[in-house]
């Protein structure tokens, strides 16, 4: 009796093909790793041609930095008009908000010298883009539609809904901020969501600075983050995913940053799932 032929896979065949499945494999993982580090390299080539574009201004227009620079010489040289409080075309060197009288606050990005920052660089033609929209001395509030956003502030090169705002910490530094913003209250308070995975703000943080959270030039530190009120007349700012109560061993998907232990500084969570979590933003201090 004839026995019926089985035909099959040889364990060459099988071998052939796992290969083949283990290179299409590490493939897209390499590039996906690829896309990741050029996102990271085109975000700090932003920064610094920021930071490079800041410096030109003051070299052009007698030592001020953009949005910084007083009346009459800003009308004078046909940018947009200054007030006459903190905050709204001071001369004082600290990119801030107004308040009021004698309460400039970087936590305002909406008007004041936080938006004229981009208003003074797109006129001076130092930077791609028109930001036209600002004002020293009116913020719009929750009327300003998110469509306007781009008239008021750059887009992050790293994507991800991410702008790119300049203002000032109550350590009297100045700093580009990186997050997206999802509204504003009245008197220019942002709320803010938090816009890099921890690998991004990780990789960001380790090849401009030290690779530490809350040290050195690169800080996990964000806009009120719906906190409106409660952010002034501090720092304005708080740790993404509000880390005020970590004290001992926390790593969780909610947190950009961590302790060991209560003596221990904060690290960035890489170690949670891979720093893929969408944690994080980012300030970077001018240089």
């Amino acid at each position: 009796m004839a026995h019926a032929k089985i035909n099959g896979f040889t364990l060459i065949e099988l071998s052939i093909v796992l290969v083949i499945i283990g290179l299409i494999i590490g493939g897209v993982l390499v590039g996906r790793d690829l896309i990741s580090a050029a996102k990271v390299r085109s975000q700090i080539s932003q920064i610094e041609k920021y930071n490079t574009a800041a410096h030109t201004f003051q070299l052009k227009y007698n030592n001020y930095l953009p949005g910084d620079i007083p009346d009459p010489l800003a009308t004078s040289l046909g940018l947009t008009p200054r007030g006459t409080d903190v905050g709204e075309g001071d001369g004082n060197g600290i990119i801030q908000g107004p308040w009021g009288a004698g309460h400039g606050d970087g936590v305002n990005i909406e008007c004041g010298e936080t938006a004229l920052f981009w208003d003074d660089l797109s006129a001076a033609k130092l930077i791609g883009g028109s930001f036209t929209g600002a004002s020293a001395t009116v913020c719009p509030g929750p009327t300003l539609a998110p469509a306007e956003y781009g008239t008021y502030y750059p887009q992050a090169a790293i994507g991800q809904g991410n702008y790119v705002y300049a203002t000032s910490l109550s350590n009297g530094n100045n700093y580009f901020g990186i997050e997206p913003i999802t509204g504003f209250g009245w008197g220019g308070l942002p709320n803010a969501a938090a816009g890099l995975t921890v690998a991004q703000a990780f990789a960001i943080d380790s090849k401009i600075d030290d690779g530490q959270p809350m040290t050195g030039r690169v800080l996990d530190i964000a806009l009120g983050q719906g906190l409106g009120w409660a952010g002034f007349p501090g720092s304005g700012y708080v740790p993404p995913g509000d880390v005020s109560g970590i004290t001992g061993s926390v790593n969780s998907a909610d947190n950009c940053i961590y302790k060991e232990g209560p003596m221990s500084e904060f690290q960035y969570s890489i170690n949670f799932n891979n720093g893929s979590g969408m944690n994080c933003d980012l300030m970077i201090q001018f240089q």
